[in-house]
């Protein structure tokens, strides 16, 4: 799957093999105006397992879950997402767990 990489300011998103990588800090304003382009983009040719690395984002915020959100109710049923954080952020544990209850069997969270 080809994915463009997509860089502003404050954080940088890219994919290699079946997992994307989001690095740095989401807290614009408006998030949805590049991330509902890069779900779009994934969930396009989404593959049946994707790993979401968060391990090097250092802040999500609750505008930018909704795009989060959007995309997991895009993908099929059966595709599986699993999404890898960092305990050292205390906010990646709570936020990705409430991801992870609208399909409990197929959002898994990885440490």
């Amino acid at each position: 799957m080809k994915i463009n990489a997509l860089k502003n300011e404050k954080v940088w998103f890219h994919m290699k093999g079946n997992t994307i990588y989001i690095q740095g800090e989401i807290d614009g304003l408006n998030p949805e105006s590049y991330l509902n382009d890069f779900f779009n983009q994934v969930a396009k040719d989404f593959p049946g397992e994707l790993i979401i690395d968060l391990t090097e984002l250092s802040y999500l915020n609750s505008r930018a879950i909704s795009s989060f959100i959007a995309f997991l109710s895009k993908r099929k049923p059966e595709n599986r997402i699993y999404f890898k954080i960092n305990e050292k952020f205390g906010w990646q544990k709570r936020s990705i767990e409430i991801l992870a209850s609208l399909d409990p069997q197929h959002i898994t969270i990885l440490s």
